[in-house]
């Protein structure tokens, strides 16, 4: 049996937030979310049969080539609430806790939580560039992220 397969899982993600500052070096974010996951699916396969006659002691070959393929979608709705902190002073943590929808689950609302831990650069030639390493959480599924940013 030949089989080839192949699958794509894509996702985007916009958001808004709402930042309230608290203590000096800590930060309060509100985040909404909305956004889409894709999946896509394709296998092929071929099967081949041999069947052995004993008595003219010939064999028959005979196959047939099957295509599956299988594209679907699903609509993301999310609410988070994340704390920032400033652990030194080029060194920021956060930690997050939320709720998710995901229209087409079995069961649709999930608990998310995020932890992240980022780096800000600050010399005469990057003063705004920054490397982030996070990861998401949302019961069904999880994320890694390693972010380079640079603000300008």
């Amino acid at each position: 049996m030949h089989s080839k397969e192949e699958i794509d899982f894509a996702q985007w993600h916009l958001s808004a937030a709402y930042l309230i500052p608290l203590e000096q070096g800590t930060l309060l974010e509100f985040v909404s979310s909305v956004g889409r996951m894709t999946y896509d699916y394709s296998r092929e396969y071929k099967e081949t049969v041999v069947e052995n006659n004993q008595s003219d002691r010939h064999s028959t070959y005979y196959g047939e080539h099957r295509h599956i393929e299988n594209k679907d979608h699903t609509n993301t709705f999310g609410l988070e609430a994340n704390y920032h902190i400033t652990l030194l002073d080029n060194l920021k943590a956060s930690a997050g806790l939320g709720y998710q929808h995901i229209s087409d689950a079995d069961d649709k609302h999930e608990l998310v939580y995020k932890l992240e831990l980022a780096y800000d650069f600050t010399n005469d030639f990057t003063n705004d560039f920054t490397i982030s390493a996070a990861y998401r959480n949302v019961d069904v599924f999880e994320n890694y992220f390693v972010t380079v940013r640079y603000n300008f």
